[in-house]
């Protein structure tokens, strides 16, 4: 029988002995609990500011992005100077998100990049024709872009009691004339007085506005418009701009014409001959 002594029962029953909290610890895989079952709120949170913040310095780089130089038209690129598109998708992509985030590109503005724009939506559209034509007697024609009634608006501003055309009118008549020069749709011309100008006397509102539309359509006949093609309109002041005016300032945007070019097409006169009566 073997011989033990205290000493060597003591040693056995520290070495086996195992503290309750080991146990435990041991028992559960670690010394904290898992309760996660998700990522928190805040989180999630986070991340849809961290997308949008994204969106929008992706929607910023496209609106900065330089049209590419001439030598680079078709797309080709030398890797400087950052990213290079084609012009027509450039301009495209530029027009079609300024008119989505309702800020249109204003078709008189003079910053050089956006005329790059507006000379590129003069001369195309969904309506481009695809496969080559009869030549004709003019070198080069604009279609401006099918919106609806009016393919194109403009308006021009005169001084109080005047039917003469400013030098900044006379300009964008010109443009305007060399832009539609080739079309065959109908142009109006609607003249407008203010209410300052008719006061009480509605004819004399309405000879004014008639004058106004007439300068601006001789205006337009002189740079190439045909007469037949030219619709006025005199509406005195009974359709302002700016419906109760409590002042000259506010009065002043009356004082205008409209060019309107429309989707309707000038029809050639039909010739009779006179009838031979008894």
């Amino acid at each position: 029988m073997p011989d033990y002594n205290d000493s060597d029962f003591d040693q056995d029953h520290n070495e086996e002995h195992v503290p309750h909290g080991a146990m435990m610890a041991h028992a559960t895989g670690g010394g904290h609990d898992e309760e996660h079952e998700g990522a928190p709120e805040w989180l999630i949170s986070f991340a849809d500011m961290v997308m949008l913040i994204m969106g929008f310095f992706v929607i910023l780089f496209a609106l900065n992005m330089s049209p590419p130089a001439k030598a680079g038209a078709e797309g080709d690129s030398d890797g400087e100077g950052g990213a290079t598109v084609p012009f027509d998708r450039w301009a495209e992509f530029v027009w079609n998100t300024r008119a989505a985030f309702g800020n249109p590109i204003d078709l008189d503005t003079t910053d050089p990049e956006l005329r790059k724009v507006v000379d590129w939506y003069y001369s195309n559209g969904p309506g481009r024709a695809q496969d080559e034509g009869e030549p004709g007697d003019k070198e080069e024609i604009h279609s401006p872009r099918d919106t609806g009634e009016h393919s194109l608006m403009i308006d021009l501003k005169f001084a109080h009691d005047s039917e003469h055309l400013t030098d900044e009118g006379m300009e964008r008549i010109q443009r305007l004339a060399r832009q539609v020069r080739g079309l065959p749709m109908i142009i109006e011309v609607h003249g407008h007085a203010s209410r300052g100008e008719a006061g009480n006397d509605t004819e004399a509102g309405l000879e004014l506005s008639f004058e106004r539309a007439m300068a601006v359509s001789r205006a337009l006949a002189a740079d190439g418009v045909n007469w037949r093609r030219i619709e006025i309109v005199a509406a005195g002041d009974n359709e302002p701009f700016t419906d109760h005016p409590s002042n000259s300032i506010e009065d002043a945007p009356n004082r205008r014409v409209e060019i309107r070019v429309t989707n309707r097409h000038a029809v050639d006169p039909v010739r009779t001959e006179p009838v031979d009566t008894p």
